[in-house]
């Protein structure tokens, strides 16, 4: 199974040159970018694009089809997925820089070229990365679910469960990583309250 990357470029050849040069191990897709398309309207597609990781060059004014660049890409998309992989592609690092939020996203075009398989290597990493993060906090929080319900949780648990939750929230600011149905932590305390109840009304049996 090929990584799903997402090339922002007003250029179609250049997303077409990416698409021949990294086919062998991902599957590159570009967007419907229009004449001075508002910024809102390319986020909206990135986002539901269903992509691994997101690719943005970034002169996009350089034809006049854009009025924004991609660093403005990078930062209107990392407002709704904060640590999403990403990188910013340029042939003049020195000009991206100072716009560029996260300076370790700049990559240089001629340097990818050159060295095409550790810059795949390099775009593998960031996927697996954040793939794991979002993994390794659904683990735990499925695991404290699967206690809260069986045995209940103590207060450090529960705040590990907060924790994961938010983690996993802070992921995804349109639509969370994990069923919202996950998220409602008053359930394990009914659970507890009405186990606490009922061994209530038992010794009070045992006592008549």
């Amino acid at each position: 199974m090929k990584y799903k990357i997402g090339y922002v470029d007003e250029d179609p050849d250049q997303v077409l040159l990416y698409q021949m040069d990294l086919r062998d191990n991902f599957d590159v897709i570009g967007y419907n970018i229009t004449k001075h398309m508002p910024i809102s309207e390319l986020i909206d597609q990135i986002y539901s694009s269903d992509i691994d990781m997101l690719m943005i060059d970034y002169f996009l004014v350089d034809n006049n089809v854009l009025l924004y660049n991609g660093d403005e890409v990078a930062r209107k998309f990392r407002e709704i997925k904060p640590q999403f992989p990403m990188i910013i592609f340029t042939n003049e690092q020195a000009d991206a820089f100072p716009n560029v939020e996260i300076p370790n996203i700049i990559y240089d075009k001629v340097e990818a070229n050159e060295n095409l398989k550790h810059f795949e290597d390099i775009l593998v990493k960031n996927i697996v990365d954040y793939k794991n993060l979002i993994g390794r906090n659904k683990v735990v929080l499925q695991n404290l679910i699967n206690k809260g319900e069986e045995k209940g949780l103590n207060s450090e648990e529960k705040h590990r469960l907060i924790e994961a939750q938010l983690e996993l929230y802070r992921l995804d600011k349109r639509t969370n990583e994990i069923p919202i149905h996950l998220y409602d932590i008053t359930k394990f305390e009914k659970l507890e309250a009405a186990k606490t109840e009922a061994l209530k009304y038992v010794e009070s049996l045992k006592a008549k």
